[in-house]
Protein backbone atom coordinates (compact mmCIF):
# COMPACT_ATOMS: atom_id res chain seq x y z
CA UNK A 1 0.00 0.00 0.00
CA UNK A 2 2.84 2.41 0.82
CA UNK A 3 4.51 1.59 -2.49
CA UNK A 4 1.29 2.38 -4.37
CA UNK A 5 0.96 5.70 -2.55
CA UNK A 6 4.58 6.52 -3.33
CA UNK A 7 4.03 5.73 -7.02
CA UNK A 8 0.94 7.94 -7.10
CA UNK A 9 2.81 10.82 -5.45
CA UNK A 10 5.65 10.40 -7.95
CA UNK A 11 3.19 10.45 -10.87
CA UNK A 12 1.49 13.58 -9.54
CA UNK A 13 4.86 15.28 -9.03
CA UNK A 14 5.93 14.47 -12.62
CA UNK A 15 2.66 15.81 -14.04
CA UNK A 16 2.92 19.05 -12.04
CA UNK A 17 6.54 19.53 -13.12
CA UNK A 18 5.64 18.97 -16.79
CA UNK A 19 2.77 21.47 -16.51
CA UNK A 20 5.05 24.05 -14.88
CA UNK A 21 7.73 23.74 -17.54
CA UNK A 22 5.50 23.56 -20.60
CA UNK A 23 4.26 27.15 -20.70
CA UNK A 24 7.27 29.28 -19.90
CA UNK A 25 9.96 27.29 -21.72
CA UNK A 26 9.29 28.85 -25.13
CA UNK A 27 9.31 32.34 -23.68
CA UNK A 28 12.64 31.81 -21.94
CA UNK A 29 14.24 30.43 -25.08
CA UNK A 30 13.23 33.39 -27.25
CA UNK A 31 13.98 36.10 -24.68
CA UNK A 32 17.72 36.29 -25.53
CA UNK A 33 16.83 36.98 -29.16
CA UNK A 34 14.93 40.10 -28.12
CA UNK A 35 17.63 41.47 -25.83
CA UNK A 36 20.90 40.82 -27.64
CA UNK A 37 22.62 42.36 -30.61
CA UNK A 38 24.18 39.33 -32.31
CA UNK A 39 24.21 35.54 -32.33
CA UNK A 40 27.20 35.26 -29.99
CA UNK A 41 25.50 37.28 -27.27
CA UNK A 42 22.29 35.29 -27.69
CA UNK A 43 24.25 32.05 -27.41
CA UNK A 44 26.03 33.20 -24.26
CA UNK A 45 22.83 34.38 -22.61
CA UNK A 46 20.95 31.21 -23.52
CA UNK A 47 23.75 29.05 -22.10
CA UNK A 48 23.80 31.09 -18.91
CA UNK A 49 20.02 30.94 -18.37
CA UNK A 50 19.87 27.21 -19.10
CA UNK A 51 22.68 26.54 -16.61
CA UNK A 52 20.76 28.42 -13.92
CA UNK A 53 17.47 26.73 -14.90
CA UNK A 54 18.87 23.22 -14.65
CA UNK A 55 20.70 23.99 -11.40
CA UNK A 56 17.53 25.31 -9.78
CA UNK A 57 15.52 22.48 -11.30
CA UNK A 58 17.78 19.99 -9.54
CA UNK A 59 16.96 21.57 -6.18
CA UNK A 60 13.28 20.58 -6.45
CA UNK A 61 13.64 16.81 -6.09
CA UNK A 62 16.44 17.23 -3.55
CA UNK A 63 14.34 19.49 -1.33
CA UNK A 64 11.26 17.25 -1.63
CA UNK A 65 13.38 14.24 -0.67
CA UNK A 66 15.00 16.09 2.22
CA UNK A 67 11.61 17.13 3.63
CA UNK A 68 10.33 13.59 3.20
CA UNK A 69 13.40 12.17 4.99
CA UNK A 70 13.08 14.63 7.87
CA UNK A 71 9.35 14.09 8.39
CA UNK A 72 8.92 10.46 7.22
CA UNK A 73 5.86 11.62 5.28
CA UNK A 74 5.10 12.91 1.83
CA UNK A 75 2.42 15.31 3.11
CA UNK A 76 4.80 18.15 4.14
CA UNK A 77 6.75 17.62 0.92
CA UNK A 78 3.56 18.05 -1.11
CA UNK A 79 2.70 21.19 0.87
CA UNK A 80 6.16 22.51 0.04
CA UNK A 81 5.54 21.76 -3.63
CA UNK A 82 2.18 23.57 -3.48
CA UNK A 83 3.74 26.57 -1.69
CA UNK A 84 6.45 26.88 -4.35
CA UNK A 85 3.76 26.73 -7.05
CA UNK A 86 1.75 29.50 -5.36
CA UNK A 87 4.90 31.60 -4.99
CA UNK A 88 5.69 31.16 -8.68
CA UNK A 89 2.16 32.20 -9.65
CA UNK A 90 2.40 35.24 -7.35
CA UNK A 91 5.62 36.56 -8.90
CA UNK A 92 4.78 35.67 -12.52
CA UNK A 93 3.03 39.00 -13.33
CA UNK A 94 6.17 40.91 -12.36
CA UNK A 95 8.50 38.96 -14.67
CA UNK A 96 8.48 40.96 -17.87
CA UNK A 97 11.18 41.43 -20.47
CA UNK A 98 12.91 44.78 -20.67
CA UNK A 99 11.54 47.28 -23.14
CA UNK A 100 14.00 47.83 -25.95
CA UNK A 101 14.16 51.10 -27.79
CA UNK A 102 14.89 50.54 -31.45
CA UNK A 103 16.77 53.32 -33.20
Amino acid sequence: MIVQLSERVDAIERKLEAFKRSDDRCERLTLPLDNTEDADQANSWTSFTLAIEYSLGALGPLSIGMVRDLTNSFVPALWLLAAVGVLMLAIAPFLKPARIQQS
